[in-house]
């Protein structure tokens, strides 16, 4: 909201218009879900309505670089909502955001096997190394990182397995 209010500041009434309406296209799809499972392909549309949001607000701060190698069948895989869009706003809440320069958020998907492996990226400060196993593990306490990242975590880990968990 603030960043379409800045928009608006600026006169730019076209621009203000596509944030709006991307913000409903957001929150329809944030609340608006009944189901527990989308598909690959619509999961990565609503990465890029927040996306689109975010680099209103950070301009060329923000740098997104997307490798999808999972061709239709994976684009068409069924995949839990809302498990990659939390992880790349991490990237860039806690990565890109916290470098007075910007900073570049990477995802890739792979097809692997009959799964999809997905890897989201910053190169932001990061947290220490291994504090993502130990919260994992419950030897580390969630902070605002690490709430979003653990219930993912735990999603995947009740539908998948252990092998499918957050790494």
């Amino acid at each position: 909201l603030n960043t379409i209010a800045t928009v608006c500041g600026e006169g730019d009434a076209a621009k203000a218009e596509a944030l709006v309406l991307k913000f409903s296209e957001f929150l329809r799809n944030t609340f608006g879900r009944k189901e527990e499972m989308v598909t690959l392909r619509e999961e990565m549309a609503f990465v890029d309505t927040y996306l689109y949001i975010e680099t209103a607000r950070f301009g060329k701060r923000l740098t997104v670089v997307k490798n999808i190698e999972a061709g239709d069948k994976g684009l068409d895989a069924k995949v839990p909502i809302l498990v990659l869009q939390p992880l790349v706003e991490n990237a860039v809440k806690h990565g890109v955001s916290k470098r007075t320069e910007g900073g570049t958020v990477w995802i890739t998907v792979r097809a692997d096997g009959d799964g999809l492996e997905f890897e989201i990226a910053d190169n932001g400060p990061g947290k220490g190394e291994g504090f993502f196993k130990s919260l994992f593990k419950g030897e580390a306490a969630a902070d605002d990182v690490g709430i979003g990242v653990k219930n993912i975590h735990e999603r995947l880990v009740q539908l998948y397995g252990e092998r499918c968990g957050l790494q």
